[in-house]
C-alpha cells in the first residue's frame, strides 16, 4: 500500500540510505534493494544529491525518490490513494507509465482518486463509493458518468415548462465512447411546441474542468412548425476533433423565434469518453503528429 507517499523515510538520513531503509519497510530484500539501487536513482532524477540528507530536498525531489522506491517494490497488488495529487506534469506522466507497466504486467492496481483523468487513464473496472457504500460497480467509463451525474455534473437543466425542448443525444449512432482520431457524429431530436420561423442551435462541449472547449452555433431560418408542434431529428457531424484523452461533457442550446415569441432550450448534459493517448497536461487538444529531424546536407559548415 503507498497511503502516503514518504512514509518509512527519515529525514536526517540522506537519500541512499533511505532507499535502503523505506525498501525494507515496505518488504523489499537487501539484495533487491542493491538491484534495482540505480533504476530507482535514475527514476527519481537526484542523481547529484542521493547522499544528502532529505531534509535538505525541496518537496519535489523528496516525492520523486519516495515514489521511485515504492513504484519498484514488483508488488502483487498496488493500492494507491491520491499520491498521484502531487509533482509536476512531467513527473506525473512518469508515475503514470510506471504504474500502468505494473498493470500490464498482470498485476493488480487499486487506485482511489477524485482526478477522472487519472483514473480513466489507469483503470478498465471502476467501483464508485458513495456513503460509504458500493454505488456502482463496472466499466471505468460507466463509473466516471455516475460519479459526474451524482455530483450533479450532468443534471438536467433548464424550464420544465418550456416550448422548445430537446430529446436524447446519441453520439456515433449511440456510443458513449470515440477514439481520439475518429470523427463526432451527433443526434438528437428537437420538439418544437408552437409555430417557429427561426431557430438557432448550439452545440457545446466541455471538459471535465468545465471549461468550454467547443462552441458552434447554426442558423436555420425556414423553419415551419405547425400550432400543434412537431418533433424534428438532426445531426451535427464533426471532423476529428483530437482532443486530449478524457471525460467531456456535450450538451445543446436552442432558441426558437417567430410571431411574436423567443424561446431558449438547454439540453441535458451527456458523458463522452474520448480515448486514446493522453497528453497530462491541461492543452485541449492531442493530436497525432509525425516528426521528422534531417541533417541540412546543403550547410555543412554548420553544426
Amino acid at each position: 500500500s503507498l497511503l502516503e507517499v514518504g512514509t518509512g523515510f527519515h529525514m536526517e538520513l540522506t537519500g541512499r540510505e533511505n532507499i535502503f531503509l523505506s525498501g525494507s519497510i515496505m518488504g523489499m530484500p537487501r539484495g533487491d534493494i542493491l538491484r534495482r539501487f540505480d533504476e530507482i536513482v535514475e527514476f527519481a532524477e537526484v542523481e547529484q544529491f542521493i547522499d544528502t540528507p532529505v531534509k535538505h530536498y525541496s518537496s519535489g525531489m523528496y516525492l520523486r525518490l519516495a515514489f521511485a522506491v515504492a513504484a519498484h517494490l514488483d508488488p502483487d497488488i498496488l493500492l494507491l490513494d491520491e499520491v498521484l495529487a502531487v509533482g509536476d506534469a512531467a513527473f506525473q506522466q512518469k508515475c503514470f507509465g510506471k504504474i500502468g507497466d505494473v498493470s500490464r504486467s498482470g498485476r493488480t492496481v487499486l487506485l482511489v482518486s477524485h482526478n477522472m483523468s487519472a483514473v480513466q487513464s489507469i483503470c478498465r473496472v471502476g467501483l464508485l463509493i458513495d456513503g460509504g457504500r458500493v454505488a456502482l460497480h463496472g466499466s471505468i467509463g460507466q463509473v466516471i458518468e455516475r460519479y459526474y451525474r451524482t455530483i450533479g455534473m450532468f443534471a438536467e437543466q433548464g424550464d420544465s415548462a418550456a416550448m422548445i425542448r430537446f430529446g436524447p443525444l446519441r453520439f456515433n449512432s449511440g456510443a458513449s465512447s470515440i477514439a481520439q482520431d475518429e470523427p463526432l457524429v451527433v443526434q438528437a431530436q428537437l420538439d418544437l411546441r408552437a409555430t417557429a420561423s427561426e431557430l438557432s442551435l448550439f452545440l457545446l462541449i466541455e471538459n471535465s474542468a468545465g471549461q468550454l472547449v467547443v462552441h458552434l452555433r447554426e442558423e436555420f431560418t425556414a423553419v415551419t412548425a405547425t400550432t400543434d408542434g412537431e418533433r424534428r431529428s438532426f445531426s451535427i457531424d464533426l471532423p476529428t476533433l483530437w482532443l486530449n484523452a478524457g471525460i467531456y461533457s456535450v450538451y445543446l442550446k436552442g432558441l426558437a423565434r417567430g410571431q411574436g415569441y423567443a424561446e431558449r432550450a438547454l439540453s441535458e448534459r451527456y458523458l463522452l469518453d474520448v480515448m486514446g493517448v493522453s497528453s497530462l497536461t491541461d492543452s485541449v487538444i492531442h493530436p497525432r503528429a509525425v516528426w521528422q529531424l534531417d541533417r541540412d546536407d546543403a550547410c555543412p559548415d554548420r553544426p
